[in-house]
């Protein structure tokens, strides 16, 4: 990781982001050789083998970030890890998207009118308790975009 946290250096990176362990030891091993040997905040996101509920103890009081994945949050019924103490705060970036079939990461277009809510009461609270959030429309198309963007610009434009 430290030789490809190098190889991206001249890309300027002001963090990165971590698909962590579902070994607790692991992770942890993993966190204190990152704070030691490299010198960029991380990200520590929930996947589907580890919605950070079970490491949040340790995790909320370390130098590591939270990245939130919506369409993980969603697709794998996560919603219970919003609950945890500290976890707002935490949040620096947000992987906005709708799920879609598989793994797939479709435009805002495809969330439900449920899903849309959620964002936005997502959206607001980060706003609210995060000065330096930084949203990502993890999208993997031209159209996806151009079409997230818009949808998102109303949003914001309208007060999430």
């Amino acid at each position: 990781v430290k030789a490809l946290a190098q190889k991206t250096e001249f890309l300027s990176p002001t963090g990165f982001v971590l698909h962590p362990s579902a070994d607790k030891r692991e992770f942890f091993e993993f966190l204190d050789l990152w704070q030691k040997e490299i010198d960029h905040p991380l990200f520590v996101e929930n996947i589907e083998e580890n919605d950070l509920t079970s490491i949040w103890d340790e995790l909320k009081e370390s130098f590591a970030y939270v990245c939130l994945d919506f369409g993980h949050l969603l697709k794998f019924e996560q919603q219970k890890m919003l609950d945890l103490p500290g976890i707002w705060e935490k949040i620096k970036i947000f992987h906005l998207y709708a799920p879609i079939e598989g793994n797939k990461h479709g435009s805002l277009s495809k969330l439900t009118k449920d899903q849309v809510e959620f964002a936005k009461q997502i959206l607001n609270k980060l706003f609210e308790t995060t000065d330096d959030l930084r949203v990502v429309l993890e999208v993997f198309s031209v159209k996806d975009l151009s079409d997230s963007l818009d949808i998102f610009y109303q949003w914001i434009r309208n007060n999430p």
